[in-house]
């Protein structure tokens, strides 16, 4: 990230936006190993919230694939539009509903309680009721951890990381 800021500035801005990242809450994963120049290579998998000081929410999420080479993707909550609706279950990018249930999940490790107000009635299917009231998700534990698995293949599976100092 050092480099990357040296290039073009960006780290104190994005501190003021986003937050600080909460390293005592990253969730460290191993994945399946990868072929590199013909040896398998072990993915460690590195999922870094990013909180305001003060506050009491997610607001972004740095995933970093770390396997002989660092590779990541900033996802940032207030963006979540940008991923877009995709829902086919094979898909190698995650959409908006996988970034905003990773941040509540997240947030549920990080501060406790899984009742989550949610703005926006397109997320999690329920567009036709209230399109504009907002109202309470509940996220259980069951489906915390089904997410996570899933979260963990579709953002990592994807073609869209950078390399670090690219």
């Amino acid at each position: 990230m050092r480099i990357k800021n040296d290039q073009k500035p960006f780290i104190e801005n994005y501190i003021k936006t986003q937050g600080y990242p909460n390293w005592k809450n990253a969730i460290v994963k191993t994945n399946h190993s990868t072929l590199r120049r013909g040896e398998a290579v072990e993915d460690i998998i590195v999922f870094v919230p990013f909180v305001l000081v003060s506050q009491e929410f997610v607001n972004s999420l740095l995933d970093c694939k770390l396997n002989g080479e660092i590779f990541y993707k900033l996802f940032e909550g207030g963006n979540y539009l940008s991923y877009g609706w995709n829902k086919e279950t094979n898909r190698l990018e995650p959409n908006a509903e996988d970034v905003a249930r990773m941040i509540m999940i997240m947030e549920k490790e990080i501060f406790g309680g899984n009742k989550f107000k949610v703005f926006d009635n397109l997320l999690f299917d329920n567009s036709a009721e209230h399109p504009t009231s907002s109202r309470f998700v509940k996220l259980s534990e069951r489906v915390a951890m089904r997410v996570r698995k899933k979260i963990q293949v579709v953002m990592n599976g994807g073609k869209q990381y950078r390399l670090m100092g690219d």
